[in-house]
């Protein structure tokens, strides 16, 4: 098994999905930008319908650090992945 690191941001308000949709254009570009590969994105709605999740699965540590730090990323778990 190895470790991925998934990391996620949240937003709210009436404006939320278009808001999410509009932040994963610039994270790929930044992924691009940096070299960084491009791996599984989910924009995701939340159960209780009051927002949305735009999640990233990093391929290692050192690009959730350097993602997660550069566009302040507010949360990241590490995940094992087959």
């Amino acid at each position: 098994m190895s470790v991925q690191y998934l990391l996620s941001w949240e937003f709210f308000g009436p404006d939320a999905k278009g808001t999410a949709s509009h932040f994963e254009v610039h994270l790929q570009e930044f992924l691009v930008r940096n070299k960084i590969t491009v791996a599984e994105m989910q924009l995701l709605e939340m159960i209780d319908q009051r927002g949305w999740i735009l999640t990233y699965k990093a391929q290692n540590r050192d690009e959730a650090i350097t993602i997660g730090k550069t566009l302040r990323a507010q949360d990241c778990q590490e995940i094992e992945s087959r």
